[in-house]
């Protein structure tokens, strides 16, 4: 009797793994599979034509699948990120980034009209950075409106300042004025500015601003790196230091 028992365990044991097996190979997606949900899924948000860069799949330590694409009529540096996950109903969930391509131009246009009241000659590099935006940021949303919509949504901002655009080496006053207009836009990030050598300027780029500071010398004045962050509450924090 206990044998039967014993046995009549094991079978069910192994009929409700056998399901749960069919059950888990019904909602697996391919590499394949994934990328044509992705890409229709921007076909219909965007109505433009992706091409897909790499696609690394979720598993230990990431809980979702990272796709890079760029748009059919850019180029690969234009990539952005797509995370997508498969849901317990079978269905894949997808967020993107692709509106950080999208309000780039113009966001950097609006970062320049700031800067220009203030420097006469610079440079504005905006980053984004990787990862995804709200769903609700999208075509067709301004500027603006961002921080109604994600008032997480943030930009690093870097400024070469050409030396003689400054009565003095500090930029602090400058820097604080920057913010400023910044928050009546509601634009969230930090800003940085490094002044530049005058005969160093027309070469100087936003690749320089990562190198050691022994490496950019002759190029950055010295102590020249200063800081202030607009956090997503607009609270202006103090100039800093780099």
């Amino acid at each position: 009797m206990m044998l039967r028992k014993v046995l009549f365990l094991i079978m069910t044991i192994i009929i409700l793994v056998g399901v749960s097996g069919c059950m888990d190979s019904k909602k697996h997606l391919s590499s394949q599979e994934k990328e044509a949900k992705v890409l229709e899924y921007l076909k219909n948000k965007y109505d433009e034509e992706f091409v897909p860069l790499s696609i690394s799949q979720s598993g230990w330590g990431q809980g979702y699948d990272v796709i890079l694409l760029y748009p059919k009529n850019g180029s690969k540096d234009d990539y952005f990120e797509v995370n997508g996950s498969l849901r317990k109903d079978g269905s894949y969930f997808i967020t993107d980034g692709y509106f950080k391509r999208i309000i780039y131009d113009e966001y950097e246009a609006v970062l320049s009209d700031i800067v220009n009241d203030i420097f006469k000659d610079f440079k504005v590099y905006v980053d984004f950075g990787t990862g995804v935006c709200n769903e609700n940021l999208k075509k067709g949303t301004k500027i603006e409106e961002i921080y109604d919509i994600d008032d997480s949504f943030r930009a690093d901002i870097r400024i070469l300042v050409k030396e003689s655009s400054l009565s003095d080496n500090y930029a602090t006053e400058e820097l604080k004025e920057i913010a400023h207009k910044m928050v009546e836009k509601k634009l969230v990030g930090t800003i940085e500015t490094y002044l530049v050598y005058n005969d160093k300027f027309e070469g100087a780029d936003i690749e320089m601003t990562y190198k050691l500071p022994i490496e950019v010398k002759d190029i950055f004045m010295e102590g020249s790196r200063k800081y202030i962050r607009i956090e997503s509450d607009l609270g202006i924090g103090e100039v800093e230091n780099g």
